[in-house]
């Protein structure tokens, strides 16, 4: 009710500035106006909210009876039961997660015997939590049961006919795992009422689509099976892109999108294939994606675009439950919360939306379904292995794994003032915000917003580069938020210009200078590489050392058994790039940590074996000349005097391929190369434990 009053005050005051043709006070005003609609919105959407609670506590039952009726000992264990979601989610997931949970037990764990048997308690667990995530809720359930049964799996798909015989031959682990959520597929012999009733897991994915879902399965034989599905909080009003096609505007909802790209010129010879049958794909980061345009698939234009003939085309990479692809788009209007309103029965055959929403202007812009467009245009994953000739940046180890070993840089390229081009490493951008410069306040010496119901502080590039042409009086700016000392800050910008990847050496001479760290060509510019972490530090030295306190400060090592001196921990870093090697040393150094540096995989396992007793982690990079990060991994790993030793890749190199890899062979983690706070943190993990 107060808000509403709030509204009303604010709604007045619109009404009376309009009249006096003030745009300073319209623009003022519009905002409170804007500020207190979140506010009420927030209000309004937290009465929808109820916990998971709901839902979870009647598998309580549900495993008890189920056991009894099984023969099995089953615990089950829940966590998570506070999280909130939607009313109308919470009220439709609760069947898709029953079917889960008897699959778990009928299938999944074992009978008593046969888990003595296999050397397993005679107990078997089942695991149900929820937790938020990258504002979503996510729900695991969690078996230590037999796993999935591959051969059996594809002995059943073959039988139905759901997959031929070469699709099989070229299909992965999981890949062939999630077979099971295909419709008409089931491994049981015979229809209970236990599990599946004669209904397969294809259902609970259509349900769980439906609410704007993803699930994945991830299964280990002789172990037991993880399930994660995650959900969006409401279904009511959901962050969207808003994009042009044919200059008409279509949302696509952020919890499908994966990223954005632009080709241009060469790109477009080199990234984009044309299969047989006028089909094409996209080669990004040694993936093969399908790739639509939006203009054919909904039904704008009849004629079908050779889009390797045009001078630039615009990507949005989106994920359709395990598949991703690519639609290309005109052009990126904004990014949006939207209002969904459903379609009439009239247009629910339109598979490719899946509603609509007003606009700001009073238009109407559809809403895509990327599931629908994925069906309507029979889109699956595309398998590298029968596409190698499109791939010029792979390497084939012994057991045939095809990974992109590129060490490109991501970058976020913006400018300042007019003319000079900056770039961020894309990394450790959380998020891009446009602002009015009449929203930032200048209070006690410092510059911030009021920001998501809390202060961002706001740091400008001039304030340590002096010799940085000023950003001028702009109306209009941006913002690049980015999480320091566990704090949110924004740098002010005024442009972006684009995100491109390189692999341009980087001079660490010639323009280094406070909040600076180098140079680098790209597109035929010079480009100064912003020192994000040094500008801030910089500027707020308390904050650097509040880092320092929390971390070396905490962590004493102590030597073997029976001696009490306490010695400072010892990385080794093996880097080949004198540039990023400076970068690494400096962030570890500076809150009082020795090193160790070697410049490829061979020198690094030597300095290993040289300082056994002596090294407490190690942070490598994968691209490295005479032997790379992997292989020095797999050596290092192969000695048991190493094979608990940390090992952390501080790298460039993307894909899931890539980081699956990794941590086959024994990483830890895969950070990004300038992310300071983050490589911090994981040290500081890695040594306290």
């Amino acid at each position: 009710m107060t808000l509403a009053g709030e509204l009303v005050l604010a709604r007045n005051q619109l009404n009376q500035c309009s009249e006096s043709e003030n745009l300073d006070l319209v623009h003022e005003t519009a905002q409170r106006v804007d500020l207190i609609t979140a506010e009420l919105q927030e209000a309004v959407m937290a009465t929808r909210m109820q916990s998971i609670g709901i839902v979870f506590h009647k598998f309580n039952r549900v495993v008890r009876d189920l056991s009894s009726k099984l023969g099995k000992d089953i615990a089950l264990v829940l966590e998570g039961e506070e999280v909130e979601l939607d009313k109308t989610i919470i009220e439709s997931i609760g069947d898709p997660l029953t079917h889960i949970v008897r699959n778990s037990l009928d299938h999944g764990i074992e009978t008593p015997d046969k888990r003595i048997a296999a050397g397993k308690p005679e107990q078997g667990t089942l695991k149900i939590s929820a937790y938020h995530e990258a504002g979503h809720v996510v729900i695991s359930i969690i078996d230590d049961g037999a796993g999935v049964n591959r051969e059996r799996v594809r002995a059943k798909a073959l039988e139905s006919g759901i997959v031929t015989q070469e699709q099989l031959d070229n299909m992965k682990d999981k890949e062939i795992v999630e077979l099971i959520f295909k419709p008409g597929f089931s491994t049981a012999e015979v229809v209970t009422d236990v599990s599946g009733r004669g209904v397969g897991m294809d259902v609970v994915i259509t349900n769980l689509t439906k609410l704007g879902g993803v699930i994945d399965v991830d299964s280990v034989e002789g172990e037991g099976t993880t399930l994660k599905i995650k959900l969006p909080l409401t279904l009511a009003i959901i962050p969207s892109l808003l994009v042009s096609v044919a200059d008409r505007s279509f949302a696509i909802p952020q919890v499908n999108l994966v990223e954005l790209v632009r080709l241009t010129g060469d790109e477009l010879q080199d990234k984009i294939e044309n299969l047989g049958g006028g089909s094409s794909v996209i080669r990004l980061r040694g993936k093969l994606l399908p790739l639509v345009d939006a203009q054919e698939i909904l039904k704008i234009v009849n004629k079908t675009r050779d889009l390797s003939e045009l001078a630039s085309i615009n990507i949005a990479i989106v994920k359709a439950g395990e598949t991703e692809y690519g639609i290309v788009i005109d052009s990126l209007l904004d990014s949006s919360e939207i209002v969904v309103k459903p379609l009439g029965k009239h247009l629910k055959r339109c598979i490719n939306y899946a509603g609509a929403t007003i606009l700001g202007d009073g238009t109407v812009a559809l809403i895509l379904d990327v599931m629908g467009v994925k069906s309507s245009m029979n889109l699956t994953s595309i398998n590298q292995a029968k596409f190698d000739e499109y791939s010029d940046a792979t390497v084939v180890d012994e057991d045939d794994e095809r990974v992109d070993i590129r060490d490109k840089q991501s970058l976020l390229l913006v400018e300042n003032g007019d003319k000079e081009q900056f770039a961020i490493p894309l990394g450790i951008v959380a998020r891009i915000e446009k602002i009015k410069a009449s929203q930032i306040e200048h209070i006690g010496g410092r510059n911030a917003i009021q920001y998501r119901g809390d202060t961002l502080p706001l740091f400008y590039l001039e304030e340590l580069a002096k010799d940085i042409t000023p950003i001028g009086d702009k109306e209009n700016l941006i913002i690049v938020v980015f999480k320091i000392s566990n704090r949110e800050v924004g740098i002010v910008l005024s442009e972006i210009l684009d995100v491109v990847e390189t692999d341009s050496k980087v001079d660490a001479f010639t323009y280094k200078q406070p909040g600076i760290m180098g140079s680098v060509i790209v597109d035929e510019h010079i480009t100064l590489i912003i020192d994000m972490y040094e500008l801030v530090y910089t500027l707020m030295p308390k904050w650097r050392n509040e880092q320092k306190d929390e971390s070396i400060k905490e962590i004493i090592h102590q030597g073997e058994q029976g001696k009490e001196e306490a010695r400072t921990p010892v990385i080794l870093i093996a880097e080949d790039s004198k540039f990023f090697m400076t970068q690494i040393k400096s962030f570890v150094e500076d809150i009082g940590y020795e090193t160790i540096t070697a410049e490829d995989g061979a020198l690094a396992l030597q300095a290993l074996k040289d300082n056994a007793d002596k090294i407490d982690l190690v942070l490598t990079d994968i691209e490295m000349p005479n032997m790379d990060g992997f292989e020095f991994t797999k050596l290092a790993r192969a000695d048991e005097r190493f094979a608990k030793l940390p090992m952390i890749a501080v790298t460039s190199v993307s894909g899931e391929e890539a980081e699956k890899k990794g941590k086959d062979i024994g990483l830890d983690e895969y950070l990004v190369k300038l992310d300071r706070d983050q490589i911090i943190e994981r040290c500081n993990y890695y040594l306290n434990k």
